[in-house]
């Protein structure tokens, strides 16, 4: 029997068709997880590429929590009369948000505060690059108070042993590149924190959308 799903990056995914180690004979289902992430830089040559090679009698399903500008382009040149499904609005409700305006001499003893004021179950502290993640998780683990960290370019066994750790409440605080934003369940986080602010409102959304999960407060 031949294979009937294959699941992978797109640059896998077109590694696989490109050696024959799958074949596709009849008209696909192509699914795109996350699709704003799919569709940006990182991945589009290889996205176009794929699209190339595969039957041009497919149907395409493209699943994502936010809908950039990039997706709207990709919609209107790649399908044919596509049709728009919103299961509901984005919910922040469970959600309450603050600011705390300082210099950056005085962001560590704000986050020091902050971290000893509030009733936290597991939090996640965002950076926006690897070498900032482990300073503030260095940072931190000298003030007294322990925390993991974790970033894109770690080995994969190496980040499967954090976030298996912190999924398992072994540690309360997890400090995190934007990697975290997708695809990962924490049920114990009620605190998120953006050290950094992200480049982008989307990226805001799924960092903040780790917390107040399932129905829960955050």
């Amino acid at each position: 029997a031949g294979v009937h799903v294959v699941i992978g990056t797109p640059g896998r995914v077109l590694d696989m068709l490109g050696k024959k180690v799958c074949a596709v004979e009849r008209p696909p289902i192509i699914v795109f997880d996350e699709a704003d992430k799919l569709l940006d830089s990182m991945f589009y040559s290889s996205i176009s590429e794929l699209l190339k090679i595969l039957p041009p009698k497919r149907q395409m399903l493209l699943y994502s929590a936010t809908f950039p500008h990039s997706i709207e382009g990709f919609v209107r040149s790649n399908m044919n009369s596509p049709r728009k499904i919103k299961i509901s609005e984005q919910n922040l409700q469970n959600i309450s948000q603050y600011f705390a305006r300082v210099k950056s001499t005085t962001k560590l003893p704000c986050l020091k505060s902050i971290l000893a004021t509030l009733d936290i179950d597991q939090c996640i502290i965002y950076c926006n690059s690897r070498a900032n993640v482990k300073n503030l998780a260095r940072k931190i683990t000298a003030l007294g108070m322990s925390a993991y960290f974790i970033y894109s370019d770690m080995a994969q066994e190496e980040r499967n042993i954090v976030y298996h750790n912190f999924s398992s409440r072994k540690c309360r605080i997890l400090v995190s590149t934007d990697i975290t934003t997708r695809g990962i369940d924490a049920p114990g986080v009620n605190v998120v924190i953006n050290f950094e602010m992200p480049s982008s409102s989307e990226s805001y959304l799924h960092r903040i959308g780790r917390a107040g999960r399932f129905g829960s407060r955050g």
